[in-house]
This record gives structure tokens, C-alpha cells and sequence, in this order.
């Protein structure tokens, strides 16, 4: 199947879900940034979605600043750097 092809029919589908835009990438982003939120490795991402750089799947996350803060609050400080 050709890249066109595929952003034919997920464009056609956006249509018909009434979704007023939607493209191939999108659904990359999407997939991406869901895969990392539950918790799945970068490099296992990258390679599911076939990236052969990380750096390339990191652009694909849309996660914001609140996941960021919920990172930090699982970081574990020991008292002894307090």
C-alpha cells in the first residue's frame, strides 16, 4: 500500500467520523505518545513504529507539562541529600 493510499483512506474515514482532521501522522503521534504514558521503553517504541533514531519517536510525543510533574513526584530523594 502506498503512503498515498493510506492518507486516502485515513482522510476519507476522518470525514466520515466527522473528525475535521486527521492525518497518518496523527495516528502516529497518537500512538506513540500512548505507548510512552503507559509506561513502554523509547527504544521499544521507536521500533514499533520504525524509527531508527530515538530522537525521531521523542519529537512524536505530545505529552505535556503534567506528565512531566508526574514523573518528579515519583522521583524518590534519599534523606541523605535533602
Amino acid at each position: 500500500m502506498s503512503s498515498h493510499q493510506v492518507w486516502t483512506i485515513v482522510t476519507d474515514r476522518a470525514k466520515i467520523a466527522q473528525v475535521p482532521w486527521l492525518t497518518p501522522h496523527d495516528l502516529r503521534r497518537y500512538a506513540v505518545t500512548q505507548l510512552l504514558a503507559a509506561g513502554h521503553d523509547i527504544s521499544l517504541v521507536a521500533r514499533i513504529i520504525g524509527h531508527k533514531s530515538i530522537m525521531s519517536t521523542a519529537r512524536y510525543d505530545t505529552r505535556g507539562n503534567e506528565a512531566c510533574r508526574m514523573a518528579i513526584n515519583d522521583l524518590e530523594i534519599p534523606s541523605s541529600i535533602r
